[in-house]
């Protein structure tokens, strides 16, 4: 069984070794191939290596947007109800003021009844005197 696995060794590395002889083209066009598949390899990983620092950089960049939209949000709540809190003073004022508007109508009101009716009683007496 040995002798025939040397056998067969010998008989590949023949077989090889007139292939190599009878076809120098083929082995110079493997080896093209070779080095050309360890330049793709390596562009393909200088490709990838500069693809993922952009998206590193794109993922920072959103990021950032993130945080400065989060500030922005923050600061517009803050302003909102800041702007709540006066718009609040500023519909109390209103309130008392339409108090102070209806009292101060009342006290027209009155006026102008009282007017109307010394008006009325002046007319009467003259209408009498008359």
């Amino acid at each position: 069984m040995a002798t025939r696995e040397v056998a067969k060794k010998g008989l590949a590395a023949a077989a090889d070794k007139i292939l190599r002889d009878a076809m120098p083209s083929l082995q110079l066009t493997l080896d093209t191939i070779q080095r050309d598949l360890r330049e793709m390899k390596t562009d393909l990983g200088q490709q990838l290596f500069k693809l993922d620092a952009k998206v590193d950089n794109l993922r920072q960049e959103m990021y950032d947007k993130f945080e400065q939209n989060r500030e922005l949000f923050n600061q517009l709540g803050e302003r909102i109800a800041h702007v709540e809190g006066r718009l609040d003073e500023v519909v109390r004022g209103i309130d008392r003021h339409g108090e102070r508007v209806d009292r101060q109508s009342d006290k027209i009101d009155h006026w102008i009844e009282r007017i109307v009716k010394v008006e009325m009683t002046q007319s009467t007496r003259r209408n009498r005197a008359g």
